[in-house]
């Protein structure tokens, strides 16, 4: 194993179906716990020039995208792909096109729920050859079962498992710098 921090120049944020209908279910973690630390990695992402993806799916139904992602990341707000009920967003032409514009090695990504619209691009970047951090804290499921079982699954299968403060933090390498300080206050609001 190598040791390596997280760069916002060989990485991407992917933010799956962060929507208010959808978050509103999830009970484990909680979903304040979820709102808070998507919305978290939103802001440390634009902090430290990361490009952010955000996508949705069939708003009319499941609501929009979380507003504290529409006032932490305005214009990652206004490009999102909103999918017609594809659940591996990695098939969504636009979704694809995205990541491939960022040219990244590593994808940051966490989706709800985990079990449906998070695990499905998480397995489908890593396939693609990605390295995938996949931020257990900022999905989530209607089950503890659910949730955990997802995880087991990703871990299984190469993908890192991580949390949102593991991120932030791993995106600078001291708290008194003007970066760090910036994502130190990041990171104590989340």
């Amino acid at each position: 194993m190598t040791f390596q921090r997280y760069d916002a120049d060989t990485a991407l944020l992917l933010l799956v179906d962060h929507q208010v209908g959808i978050v509103e279910r999830v009970q484990y973690p909680s979903a304040e716990t979820v709102r808070r630390n998507a919305v978290a990695l939103a802001k440390a992402a634009r902090e430290v020039g990361m490009p952010i993806v955000l996508t949705s799916s069939i708003e009319k139904d499941n609501g929009p995208l979380l507003p504290g992602l529409a006032q932490a990341v305005p214009q990652a707000h206004a490009d999102r792909t909103e999918r017609p009920g594809t659940v591996d967003a990695l098939d969504h032409p636009s979704v694809a096109a995205a990541l491939k514009a960022a040219d990244r090695t590593t994808i940051i990504t966490a989706g709800v729920g985990s079990e449906v619209c998070g695990v499905w691009p998480a397995l489908h970047a890593a396939a693609d050859g990605f390295q995938v951090h996949f931020v257990a804290d900022a999905c989530g499921s209607m089950t503890q079962f659910g949730h955990e079982t997802t995880l087991r699954r990703l871990q299984q299968s190469g993908i890192t498992v991580t949390t949102t403060a593991t991120v932030i933090s791993g995106l600078v390498e001291n708290f008194t710098t003007p970066r760090g300080t910036a994502l130190l206050q990041i990171l104590r609001g989340a």
